[in-house]
């Protein structure tokens, strides 16, 4: 009875350390793609994204659609101020400000930037905002001057000013990393760089990476992701500052890294998400769309978004889960054979 009790034991102990894919919301559904998704407590998470589509998510995975007041343009990111409002940054040089407190809603249209899109956010102390992007058109893959900029307010959006703008350059990504903001600059010409702002308001190179980078995470380690030889042959890559980037085999673009316990996970295109622990990768192709940002769940796992409205919860461990190509992830498919 003992060693039925331990077998019991350690079967269960097994798949506690399972890893798994669940699907909250399919490919196909209705609504447009899911670019972002925010946690703003541990039981509430906003989801934003094309058109203007917009829910609020609650720890389980139930979705309600916010009633706000919408333009119908994309919806690329979404943070807070320090005060708690929350902050969507949309194309057209749009912002929407929600005041939690209140229950009202500000919507800003910055003159001048009719053409651009606002791709990342940081907020700072008391009310500063810092914004970063470039032409709308490069966000939508399509062939025209980067236009690049950040901008900063320190009124809650009230008034602005340009930190950085560069024709030739677009600005995928800012973060404030003990009080330096960092940005990820695509320059074709200077081979994709980090630069930081110093306290003389000079911009500083901090590295050069052949790859575009979307996406910058920092804790512990500063982790990227993006991709390169885009011209060409374009490749998913993931990796840490201090180390060598890698390709993510069978993709073009990783969107997203971020880290939760010893994992390192990295979302890209084709549905493919890679766990690094550095001692090895395990990589799932979990759907055939883009997987485009995630948020962590309460149980240390993420909810992650995607193209065509798809949100999935990924529980981390040890099993191997594939999403069935015939029916884009209405099922799974075990592929754990080892």
């Amino acid at each position: 009875m003992r060693y039925l009790l331990l077998l019991i034991f350690a079967f269960l102990l097994h798949r506690s350390k399972a890893q798994s894919f669940e699907l909250i919301r399919n490919a196909d559904s209705p609504d447009s793609s899911f670019y972002d998704i925010f946690r703003l407590s541990r039981s509430e998470y906003w989801l934003a994204g094309e058109n203007g589509v917009l829910y609020r998510m609650n720890a389980g995975g139930a979705l309600k659609a916010v009633a706000y007041p919408s333009l119908g343009l994309d919806i690329l990111k979404i943070d807070t101020l320090s005060d708690g409002q929350l902050v969507l940054a949309a194309e057209k040089g749009t912002l929407y400000f929600y005041n939690r407190e209140k229950r009202t809603w500000r919507v800003e249209q910055l003159a001048g930037f009719e053409d651009k899109v606002f791709y990342e956010m940081a907020s700072g102390p008391g009310r500063e905002l810092f914004i970063c992007g470039g032409s709308s058109k490069i966000a939508a893959s399509r062939a025209r001057m980067p236009k690049g900029f950040i901008i900063r307010s320190e009124d809650g959006g009230r008034t602005w000013e340009t930190l950085y703008s560069n024709p030739f350059a677009m600005v995928w990504d800012v973060d404030l990393v003990e009080g330096k903001l960092i940005a990820s600059i695509y320059n074709p010409l200077s081979r994709r760089r980090l630069i930081s702002l110093r306290e003389d308001g000079k911009w500083k190179a901090e590295l050069k990476k052949g790859s575009m980078l979307f996406h910058q995470y920092d804790e512990e380690n500063a982790l990227l992701a993006g991709t390169r030889h885009i011209l060409y042959r374009p490749e998913a890559v993931a990796g840490r500052v201090d180390a060598e980037m890698h390709t993510v085999p069978g993709t073009d673009m990783c969107w997203s890294v971020k880290r939760s316990g010893r994992w390192v996970v990295s979302l890209a295109s084709a549905g493919m998400v890679e766990l690094d622990d550095g001692r090895r990768r395990k990589r799932f192709k979990v759907s055939n769309f883009n997987l485009y940002e995630m948020e962590r769940s309460p149980d240390g796992g993420f909810f992650i978004v995607g193209s065509h409205g798809l949100l999935l919860r990924m529980r981390l461990g040890e099993r191997k889960m594939l999403a069935n190509e015939e029916d884009f992830g209405r099922k799974w498919k075990d592929i754990n054979s080892n």
